[in-house]
């Protein structure tokens, strides 16, 4: 008798006091099949009503399917008023389907309750919420609540798709890269830049990044396999100046840049410049042309500036993918707009070598001993330049030039 009095009660409670369905409710979805897809946003006055009893039992589910881009976090909030016999609103959440990961139930709360999720894959997933009610009374019990659902998605500042145009990706090899200003440049604690250099042992240079330090603080490493030096300060400029101690043939120079080490590390962009300071052997000068690397492509000596030894090596650094390129010489300095860049030497032209570039590198060994190569001696200055064929250029000519290096030759 007092389960059907109860019951009597319930379904005139529903027909009379409980509150109209409202505009914002989404019924069906009482399966996961019927999940409603929400985003961002306030869904005011759902109403969830569950009754059990011997004879009649029914259950009014909540599903809600809610795409979060990757890496970034939503936050769910409900509250739950209203409510008709003792109880609470319940929530479970699963990713990637109603039969996926279940991570919950993780709230039995009547509400305000609040709980972020982050998605760590490397694409949008979808969150399903199940919300449902539940009430104390047992084994005969009725219940109905509204409630409000809020639901807050941030994006991750760190997500960019291609980060830069240098990014290799976790893991990936270090990015050769030529001296100069590399501008608008990003990293981040999952995924730390790291820089390649040729440069000859004694060669030192000036590395420097610049950032907004209150976006995410940054460190810079730079190291030559044997020795590594760090600059780890709190302000938004971190600088290091390094001087190489292997042979030639050694390991590379290094340069590392990355979100400063532990639990707030977060990602940012940076300007990074490496300014060449000294070089064992000649001098730099003239400018190079940008190329379809986004960067310039810069000649640096090494080995011996000695005629009779035969070992000048002309390293020219940042070439746009395997392109092949021309080593030229002059006694005479010059610096005329020529295709995409500016030929940096003078009259007298020799054409010494040919070869093309490997992981962004061309490396020329000038013979002192056969053609052209004769005309250098002891005692004089020379001019070296690059030249090399490029056809991402804006300018559309196909070609370019590194920059110059002056040698004064030895006996």
């Amino acid at each position: 008798m007092r389960d059907a009095i109860a019951l009597v009660t319930f379904l005139l409670g529903l027909a009379v006091s409980a509150p109209a369905v409202r505009a914002q409710e989404f019924e069906p979805n009482n399966t996961c099949a019927q999940a409603n897809l929400v985003s961002s946003g306030t869904y005011y006055g759902q109403t969830m009503h569950v009754w059990h009893f011997p004879d009649l039992e029914g259950w009014d589910y909540d599903f809600f399917r809610i795409p979060v881009p990757a890496g970034a976090s939503v936050t769910i909030t409900t509250w739950a008023y209203n409510l008709w016999e003792p109880g609470e609103l319940r929530h479970y959440m699963y990713l990637n389907g109603c039969g996926g990961t279940a991570n919950g139930p993780w709230a039995t709360s009547s509400g305000p309750y609040s709980i972020t999720f982050v998605n760590t894959t490397s694409s949008t997933s979808d969150f399903y919420l199940l919300l449902y009610a539940w009430s104390y009374e047992l084994p005969d019990w009725m219940m109905m609540l509204d409630y409000q659902l809020q639901i807050e998605i941030v994006p991750d500042a760190c997500v960019s798709g291609v980060e830069d145009r240098f990014e290799t990706g976790p893991g990936g090899p270090a990015v050769p890269i030529a001296p100069g200003l590399h501008t608008g440049l990003f990293t981040r604690p999952d995924n730390d830049d790291v820089y390649s250099l040729r440069l000859a042992q004694g060669t030192s240079i000036a590395v420097r990044i610049d950032f907004d330090q209150s976006a995410g603080d940054l460190d810079l490493e730079v190291s030559d396999g044997t020795h590594t030096t760090v600059s780890n300060g709190t302000t938004g400029v971190e600088f290091v100046d390094f001087t190489t101690t292997l042979p030639i043939g050694a390991d590379l120079t290094r340069i590392r840049v990355l979100p400063k080490p532990g639990p707030g590390a977060t990602c940012n962009t940076y300007d990074l410049r490496i300014d060449v300071l000294q070089t064992p052997i000649g001098t730099s000068y003239c400018q190079a042309g940008v190329n379809g690397y986004t960067t310039e492509a810069r000649i640096l000596a090494a080995g011996s500036s000695s005629v009779s030894a035969n070992l000048l090596m002309l390293w020219c650094q940042a070439f746009p993918g395997a392109n092949p390129g021309i080593l030229i010489a002059s006694p005479t300095q010059a610096q005329v707009p020529f295709g995409d860049g500016f030929r940096c030497v003078g009259g007298g032209i020799l054409r010494l070598a040919a070869s093309s570039a490997v992981d962004h590198v061309a490396v020329y060994t000038p013979n002192f001993t056969s053609g052209q190569g004769t005309a250098i001696t002891p005692g004089t200055t020379w001019n070296f330049q690059a030249f090399y064929r490029d056809t991402t250029l804006p300018g559309g000519t196909g070609f370019n030039l590194t920059d110059g290096v002056s040698i004064a030759m030895t006996p």
